[in-house]
Protein backbone atom coordinates (compact mmCIF):
# COMPACT_ATOMS: atom_id res chain seq x y z
CA UNK A 1 0.00 0.00 0.00
CA UNK A 2 2.88 2.23 0.43
CA UNK A 3 4.12 2.01 -2.79
CA UNK A 4 0.82 2.71 -4.41
CA UNK A 5 1.27 6.11 -2.47
CA UNK A 6 4.63 6.59 -3.20
CA UNK A 7 3.67 5.66 -7.62
CA UNK A 8 0.86 8.25 -7.12
CA UNK A 9 2.97 11.20 -6.47
CA UNK A 10 3.31 10.88 -2.25
CA UNK A 11 6.44 10.50 -0.21
CA UNK A 12 6.94 7.66 2.20
CA UNK A 13 7.52 8.59 5.94
CA UNK A 14 11.61 8.48 5.40
CA UNK A 15 11.08 11.58 3.47
CA UNK A 16 8.58 13.26 5.36
CA UNK A 17 11.41 13.03 8.31
CA UNK A 18 14.03 14.20 6.23
CA UNK A 19 12.07 17.29 4.89
CA UNK A 20 11.49 18.10 8.54
CA UNK A 21 14.97 17.42 9.78
CA UNK A 22 15.97 19.64 6.84
CA UNK A 23 12.72 22.83 8.01
CA UNK A 24 14.47 22.03 11.97
CA UNK A 25 18.21 22.71 10.93
CA UNK A 26 16.89 25.88 8.43
CA UNK A 27 14.87 27.19 11.89
CA UNK A 28 18.51 26.54 13.87
CA UNK A 29 20.18 28.55 11.24
CA UNK A 30 17.85 31.42 11.37
CA UNK A 31 17.79 31.83 15.23
CA UNK A 32 21.59 31.78 14.94
CA UNK A 33 21.77 34.50 12.16
CA UNK A 34 19.75 36.86 14.68
CA UNK A 35 23.12 37.02 16.85
CA UNK A 36 25.47 38.09 13.75
CA UNK A 37 25.70 41.96 15.29
CA UNK A 38 24.58 43.43 11.80
CA UNK A 39 21.18 44.42 11.32
CA UNK A 40 20.96 44.71 7.69
CA UNK A 41 22.45 40.73 7.26
CA UNK A 42 20.33 39.05 10.26
CA UNK A 43 17.18 40.31 8.38
CA UNK A 44 18.78 39.43 4.82
CA UNK A 45 19.61 35.93 6.21
CA UNK A 46 16.21 35.40 8.13
CA UNK A 47 14.22 36.14 5.34
CA UNK A 48 16.11 34.21 3.06
CA UNK A 49 15.23 31.54 4.86
CA UNK A 50 11.93 32.09 5.96
CA UNK A 51 11.25 31.83 2.37
CA UNK A 52 13.38 28.66 1.32
CA UNK A 53 11.23 27.25 4.59
CA UNK A 54 7.91 28.43 2.57
CA UNK A 55 8.69 26.88 -0.88
CA UNK A 56 9.63 23.40 0.73
CA UNK A 57 6.34 23.97 2.60
CA UNK A 58 4.25 24.71 -0.29
CA UNK A 59 6.19 21.94 -2.37
CA UNK A 60 6.01 19.04 -0.22
CA UNK A 61 3.88 19.34 2.47
CA UNK A 62 0.68 21.14 0.17
CA UNK A 63 2.01 18.51 -2.34
CA UNK A 64 2.46 21.41 -4.93
CA UNK A 65 5.32 19.79 -6.73
CA UNK A 66 2.61 17.16 -7.50
CA UNK A 67 0.00 18.92 -8.46
CA UNK A 68 -0.98 20.07 -12.22
CA UNK A 69 0.32 23.32 -13.83
CA UNK A 70 -2.63 25.19 -12.88
CA UNK A 71 -2.81 25.09 -9.70
CA UNK A 72 0.67 25.53 -9.17
CA UNK A 73 -0.04 28.93 -10.93
CA UNK A 74 -2.85 30.08 -9.40
CA UNK A 75 -0.93 29.24 -5.86
CA UNK A 76 1.60 31.63 -6.91
CA UNK A 77 -0.47 34.06 -8.60
CA UNK A 78 -1.82 34.06 -4.80
CA UNK A 79 1.20 34.77 -3.44
CA UNK A 80 2.43 37.64 -5.72
CA UNK A 81 -0.47 39.34 -4.86
CA UNK A 82 0.00 38.93 -1.30
CA UNK A 83 3.60 40.68 -1.83
CA UNK A 84 2.15 43.51 -3.69
CA UNK A 85 -0.84 44.19 -0.75
CA UNK A 86 2.42 44.20 1.65
CA UNK A 87 4.89 46.13 -0.20
CA UNK A 88 2.00 48.58 -1.09
CA UNK A 89 0.72 48.74 2.49
CA UNK A 90 4.30 48.63 3.41
CA UNK A 91 5.05 52.35 2.41
CA UNK A 92 1.86 53.71 3.56
CA UNK A 93 2.42 52.58 6.97
CA UNK A 94 6.12 53.81 6.68
CA UNK A 95 5.12 57.60 5.47
CA UNK A 96 2.51 57.48 8.69
CA UNK A 97 5.10 56.86 10.83
CA UNK A 98 7.74 59.24 9.74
Amino acid sequence: MSSDHAEGGHMDVKQYVYLWVVLLVLLIGSLFAGHLGSPLMEKIIIWGVAIIKTLIVAAYYMHLKMEKKFIKWSFYFGICCVVFFVAGTYVDVVMRTN
